[in-house]
């Protein structure tokens, strides 16, 4: 039962992450669409970066509460079910696919390609951030799995 609320924020976490990613990419789109100076855009990009951030941890406290109330009710069991860990790694799966795709939608809608560095870095730190919560999930699940 415990294994739930690993699930749970993993879902919740990796869910809104995306919807973070993609709204944050739409509102980079569109800076570099403006063009500018080389110097001004970038300027501009990494401004965009402080509130995708500030999101991202406003979005972690629920997930973070619910692994804390899933390691204090954690005790070994002989037989853990691995159905909802099996939910939360297609969550993770999935999210991760979005995020590539949504990456190179952008990149091929992108007729200056001086900024394509900047979008791929910044595709894999939101892959990383996706799956901090996934793997939470996976290593707690294993745990409470008495040998």
């Amino acid at each position: 039962m415990v294994v739930w609320y690993f699930v749970l924020a993993a879902v919740i976490a990796t869910v809104g992450m995306l919807f973070i990613y993609r709204s944050t990419m739409q509102r980079v789109e569109n800076i570099i669409a403006e063009g500018g100076e080389e110097d001004e855009v970038y300027k501009k990009l990494i401004k965009e970066q402080t509130p995708f951030f500030i999101k991202h941890a406003v979005l972690e406290i629920v997930p973070l509460i619910l692994v804390v109330i899933g390691f204090m009710g954690m005790e070994a069991a002989e037989n853990v079910s691995f159905e909802p860990l099996t939910v939360a790694v297609i969550v993770w799966i999935g999210t991760v696919f979005m995020v590539f795709q949504t990456n190179q939608s952008v990149l091929s809608r992108q007729s200056d390609t001086r900024f394509n560095s900047f979008l791929t870095k910044f595709m894999f730190i939101e892959m990383a951030l996706i799956s901090a919560f996934p793997i939470i999930a996976i290593v707690a699940t294993l745990t409470t799995v008495s040998a």
